[in-house]
């Protein structure tokens, strides 16, 4: 409910801002975003994994583990990932150039690769967002 709540301020404060349209600018990004990637329910299943051993008051450590292997189960199946790329993003990080599309927009990229950090889409979502 808090996120909800912190979106929902977001969006209003997005379209009442100084004359810009930040969700007008955010627009390209989701799209990207969307092209790139299958949002499917299965990708929900390492959080399910988590919240399931949380609620069971199972160890941390082997549950996560357990997610990250979901995790790389539903990379190779539902967004097409290679063995090779999954490894790699183990180890390195995930970059832009494992998608099988090629995504150009830029603060796409940086949410990919970055996590959104440094997006800068306007002075005031990082104010917001803390």
């Amino acid at each position: 409910m808090v996120s909800l709540g912190v979106s929902r301020r977001l969006l209003i404060h997005a379209k009442t801002s100084s004359g810009s349209d930040v969700a007008g600018q955010i627009r390209p990004t989701v799209d990207a975003l969307a092209a790139g990637f299958s949002f499917n329910p299965l990708v929900l299943l390492p959080v399910v994994v988590v919240a399931v051993g949380a609620v069971l008051r199972k160890p941390p450590l082997p549950m996560m583990l357990i997610s990250s292997a979901v995790a790389a189960a539903t990379a190779l199946i539902v967004q097409g990932l290679s063995v090779a790329d999954i490894v790699g993003a183990t180890i390195n990080g995930f970059t832009g150039d494992m998608l099988i599309t090629e995504i150009v927009d830029e603060r796409a990229i940086v949410v990919i690769e970055r996590g959104g950090e440094g997006c800068n889409v306007c002075c005031r979502c990082q104010v917001l967002m803390g």
